[in-house]
C-alpha cells in the first residue's frame, strides 16, 4: 500500500532526485532547517526558507509558460527550494491487461480473421477514482486548496511524476504477426522534480495567480500602446540603464533624449547601449551610429 505524505516524511524516503544535491530528510526529525544541506554557505540563506516553506508543505509557482504549478517541498538549497513534481494517476488497462502487468514487448499475436490495414488490434481503457473528474474538470477549484492536493495524493489519485508510465501504447507488425510495444516520445519531457528559486515560491495559489494577472496586464497595456509610444517607452529604458550604469546625470540623459525625439518616424527608431554610448538606427538599416553630445 502506498504511504501518505507524512507516512513518507516520517520515514525518510522523500529525498532529493538531482545528481550532485542529494539529501535525504532526517529520520528522526522533520525540522525544516535540520534537513536543509548541512554546508556553511546554505546555513544562512536556509534558515529564512526553511521556516516560510517546511519540508513536506504543498506550494505554487509559475511555470516558463505562465501556468500556476504546485509541488510538495523536499529540499532546501541556498536560495532555491526543490520541489517533489506530481501528476494525474491515470492507470490504464490494455486489451484487458493492466498497464503495470503488461510486459512489453509482449508476445506475437496472430492477425485476427478479416483484418484490414483498419482494424483495431488494441483497445485502451482508463481505471476510475473517485477524485478524476474533478482533477480534469475542476483543476483549479483542487489547485486552490492544499488540502484537496494533499487528500489526492494520500487516496493515490495524484502520484510522483517519477512513477506514471507516460509512453504511448502502439502495435508493431512484421512477418511474425503482431505484438504490443511501448514508445515514448523523447520530447515530452516530464521532471520528477524541479527547482525554483526561493523568492519564485509561494504557499498560496492567490499569490501565484497574482503574478500571472500582473504580467498579463502588462500585456494587455503593450498592445494598446502605438508604435510609436511603445518606442519611445523602449528609448526611456535603455537611457535610464545608460544612467545608472555610468552615472549619467540628468542634463546629460535629456539632452540625449531630445536628439533622438527629434529623428524623423520615431516608432521606426531603435536605440542601445555599446561601451558607455547610445547608438541608433533605423529598424531597416544594419548600421548603428553613436550620438556624441556637444558639451
Amino acid at each position: 500500500m502506498d504511504m501518505t505524505i507524512k507516512e513518507e516524511i516520517a520515514r525518510g524516503h522523500l529525498a532529493s532526485e538531482i545528481v550532485g544535491r542529494s539529501n535525504e530528510i532526517s529520520l528522526n526529525n522533520v525540522n525544516a532547517k535540520q534537513d536543509c544541506l548541512n554546508t556553511t554557505n546554505c546555513e544562512y540563506h536556509c534558515n529564512h526558507q526553511c521556516e516560510k516553506f517546511p519540508i513536506g508543505s504543498i506550494v505554487y509557482y509559475v511555470t516558463h509558460k505562465y501556468d500556476i504549478s504546485f509541488g510538495v517541498v523536499i529540499a532546501h538549497f541556498a536560495g532555491e527550494v526543490m520541489l517533489q513534481k506530481y501528476d494525474v494517476n491515470s492507470p490504464r488497462i490494455i486489451n484487458g491487461i493492466p498497464e503495470k502487468d503488461l510486459y512489453t514487448p509482449s508476445r506475437w499475436y496472430k492477425l485476427p480473421k478479416g483484418w484490414t490495414y483498419n482494424t483495431k488490434l488494441i483497445n485502451i481503457e482508463y481505471e476510475k477514482f473517485d477524485y478524476v473528474q474533478g482533477v480534469y474538470h475542476e483543476k483549479n477549484l483542487i489547485m486552490n486548496n492544499p488540502d484537496n492536493i494533499r487528500k489526492l495524493i494520500d487516496n493515490g489519485v495524484l502520484i510522483k511524476v517519477n512513477d506514471k508510465d507516460y509512453c504511448q501504447f502502439e502495435t508493431e507488425m512484421d512477418k511474425n504477426g503482431w505484438r504490443i510495444i511501448r514508445k515514448y516520445d523523447m520530447q515530452d519531457y516530464h521532471p520528477s522534480t524541479v527547482t525554483v528559486r526561493f523568492d519564485k515560491v509561494y504557499n498560496t495559489y492567490a499569490e501565484a495567480k497574482k503574478i500571472i494577472d500582473d504580467i498579463r496586464a502588462e500585456w494587455k497595456r503593450q498592445a494598446a500602446l502605438s508604435d510609436r509610444e511603445w518606442s519611445i517607452e523602449q528609448m526611456d529604458k535603455t537611457l535610464n540603464h545608460w544612467q545608472q550604469i555610468y552615472k549619467i546625470t540628468d542634463d546629460e540623459k535629456q539632452k540625449c533624449r531630445d536628439w533622438i525625439m527629434e529623428l524623423k518616424n520615431i516608432e521606426d527608431v531603435e536605440i542601445r547601449l555599446s561601451q558607455g554610448y547610445i547608438q541608433w538606427k533605423y529598424q531597416k538599416n544594419k548600421r548603428w551610429a553613436t550620438i556624441e553630445l556637444s558639451i
